[in-house]
Order: structure tokens, then C-alpha cells, then sequence
């Protein structure tokens, strides 16, 4: 769960790099968009399903806070 904002900006990253590739008229990137991006997404669904089983074990033990939203200012 710690890396969880980690993972992310690094889908985020990977992302907006692709992108800049399909701009710049890679040809690699062209033909393997659509796989790069499902990857993409696939990892992500992955870590969101591992932090799913970690939160009750974390939240069982007393190792989470009440709530992860932010307090006005």
C-alpha cells in the first residue's frame, strides 16, 4: 500500500511517454500501442487487487489511519 501513489505516477509516466512517442511518429510505438497500454492497465489492476487483500489485513491490525481524505483548509 506504501506504493501505491508510487505505481500510480509511474502509469502516469509510462503514459505520457508513449504518448510523446505515438506523437514523434515511432514506428515501434505505432505498432505495439495497444499492447504497451493494456499492459499498462493490467499492472495497475494488479496492484489495485493487491492493495484490495493488504487493506483489511493493514486496517485488522491498527496500521491504517480513519480516512485517507484530506482535510479542508
Amino acid at each position: 500500500m506504501e506504493v501505491k501513489v508510487d505505481v500510480r505516477h509511474m502509469e502516469k509516466r509510462s503514459s505520457e511517454r508513449h504518448l510523446e512517442r505515438l506523437r514523434d511518429g515511432r514506428t515501434d510505438s505505432l505498432q505495439t500501442s495497444s499492447l504497451h497500454l493494456d499492459i499498462l492497465r493490467d499492472l495497475k489492476r494488479i496492484n489495485a487487487h493487491i492493495v484490495s487483500v493488504a487493506h483489511p489485513i493493514l486496517d485488522e491490525s491498527g496500521l491504517l489511519t480513519e480516512s485517507r481524505l484530506r482535510m479542508p483548509h
